[in-house]
């Protein structure tokens, strides 16, 4: 648009069209640059938006299992970088194994810790609202990181470890079987006992042989 020098006014609200418009142009290249230069979004962030982690999503033929073990990466010390049916590293037991790799440094004593909230490991079949429990067992780890907790250890970034569930090939057939679809991970379960007065406490109440709870005769002198 030519620009008139007897309308000042007009030609100044021209030329502030022109460069905005260049400026928004330059931008544009710049975003589709950049979108071409980051390339396709990797695999591991189309399980996340499936709501399942690649780390919580169980090898064949447990791949339907939902589970809860992504829930140790929520401080930020661990991320789990693998899973596989395979054998223990330290005692090679059958298992289901996790591999955990230090992204900051963290105590063994620490790492114990966070381990104990998901110690306790049962497999259900949920149906309705039922659910039934079909397995379950303890989540062990790596004997360094508990030799390391004794001993005030400092497990460095990068560095990685393993962590497992004792899964024999019989129990995963079992569990494939009967159509296991959860497994969860929390802390133990503390069973509480009820207290019990001395008039109370008999064989009914007490796991005691009947013959110990019943009331001892005097011993009597002939």
């Amino acid at each position: 648009m030519p620009c008139r020098f007897d309308n000042p006014p007009l030609c100044l609200f021209a030329l502030l069209v022109s460069l905005t418009a260049a400026a928004q142009a330059g931008a544009a290249e710049t975003q589709t640059a950049s979108d071409s230069a980051a390339g396709p979004l990797p695999a591991a962030t189309t399980d996340q938006a499936a709501g399942r982690p690649a780390a919580a999503v169980l090898p064949a033929p447990l791949d339907n299992v939902v589970c809860n073990i992504a829930g140790l990466e929520q401080s930020g010390h661990l991320v789990l970088t693998d899973v596989k049916l395979g054998r223990s590293e330290d005692f090679g037991d059958e298992a289901l194994i996790w591999t955990v790799k230090v992204q900051q440094p963290i105590s063994c004593r620490h790492v114990t810790i966070l381990l104990r909230r998901f110690s306790d490991v049962r497999f259900y079949y949920n149906e309705e609202e039922t659910q039934k429990e079909l397995y379950s067992t303890d989540l062990l780890y790596a004997s360094r990181v508990a030799e390391g907790a004794v001993h005030g250890e400092i497990l460095g970034q990068d560095e990685e470890f393993q962590i497992w569930v004792l899964l024999s090939l019989r129990h995963v057939d079992m569990l494939t079987r009967l159509k296991a679809d959860t497994v969860v991970f929390h802390k133990p379960q503390t069973v509480r006992v009820r207290p019990l007065s001395a008039t109370r406490w008999n064989a009914a109440e007490s796991a005691l042989p009947r013959w110990f709870s019943k009331r001892q005769e005097p011993h009597r002198m002939p």
